[in-house]
C-alpha cells in the first residue's frame, strides 16, 4: 500500500473580523483549492513519535504559481470533502496545520510539510 495519496485541498488563512459588538472574531477565509498528492510520511523516530502522540505528519507538493507563493504557515489545509462547517461555522473535518515551504530543486513544485491532528 503506498503511502501517497491524491487529494484536493484548500488553503485557507486566519481573518480578524468585527462581531458587530466592537469586539474582535477570528476565523479563516478560503483562498484557493488544488489537486495535491499527499504523502504521509512514517518510518523515522520523530515521526513514529508524533503519530503515536495522534499527529500525522505530511508533505503535499503543489505546482508553484503565484497562489502557492502566497501561502505562509500561518495558513491551514483543510479537506473540503472529508468536512464541513457546522451551524456555528467551526470547520468539523481533518486539516493540516502548515509547518514549512520549501521549493523544489527545479522551482516549478513547492512542498508543504504540515501535522493532521495537532490542536489549532
Amino acid at each position: 500500500m503506498s503511502n501517497r495519496r491524491a487529494a484536493l485541498v484548500e488553503f485557507v488563512e486566519p481573518v480578524l473580523s468585527s462581531d458587530g459588538q466592537g469586539g474582535r472574531v477570528s476565523g479563516w477565509v478560503s483562498r484557493f483549492q488544488r489537486r495535491t498528492h499527499v504523502r504521509y510520511l512514517r518510518g523515522s523516530e520523530t515521526v513514529i513519535a508524533s503519530r503515536l502522540g495522534g499527529v500525522q505528519p505530511v508533505v503535499l507538493r503543489i505546482r508553484n504559481d503565484v497562489e502557492a507563493q502566497s501561502i505562509t504557515t500561518k495558513w491551514r489545509i483543510r479537506f473540503p470533502l472529508r468536512g464541513e462547517m457546522n451551524a456555528q461555522g467551526d470547520w468539523v473535518g481533518d486539516s493540516i496545520n502548515i509547518k514549512a515551504i520549501v521549493p523544489t530543486d527545479d522551482h516549478r513544485f513547492i512542498e508543504v510539510t504540515g501535522a493532521i491532528g495537532e490542536p489549532a
